[in-house]
């Protein structure tokens, strides 16, 4: 691995982290500013596809908009795998998700194990995220 590649995956992992941490700081802003403008974003949960949404400003309004007034959410991530190719780059990202919030005027609340396949492009010298699948393989609600 040269340096230009080792520098490409650390720019990379940031993106991941930062998508992780702006998202517990529920601030969608922060979430879609690192997107490309016709960026993908796709949700599975245990095995079916629940949501899949094109282009930033969608994106945007949906992590926006989630039905849930949320209280308290927490990433975790761990293990994570990126693959170059040129100007475009894959990931596999496992994490854990745990939130607390109310729904359907509700305290609710749940831990999610997942992992992130993600697709980037390089823009201008800049990675971007191109495609985000959220994978919800395991969901434990929590009791309140």
């Amino acid at each position: 691995m040269n340096l230009q590649e080792i520098s490409d995956k650390l720019e990379i992992q940031e993106l991941i982290d930062n998508l992780s941490i702006s998202s517990d700081e529920l601030n969608p802003e922060k979430q879609v500013a690192d997107f490309t403008d016709d960026a993908t974003f796709r949700v599975i949960n245990e095995g079916q596809k629940v949501a899949e949404i094109t282009g930033k400003d969608a994106i945007y309004k949906a992590f926006s908009d989630t039905g849930i007034t949320f209280k308290s959410v927490y990433h975790l991530n761990g293990q994570s795998v990126i693959k170059l190719s040129g100007n475009s780059a894959s990931s596999i990202t496992y994490n854990q998700v745990t939130w607390t919030g109310i729904q359907d005027d509700k305290e609710t609340g749940m831990i999610q194990n997942a992992k992130y396949l993600c697709k980037f492009k390089k823009i201008n010298g800049l990675w971007k995220i191109q495609e985000l699948e959220n994978n919800f393989i395991l969901n434990l609600p929590l009791n309140k």
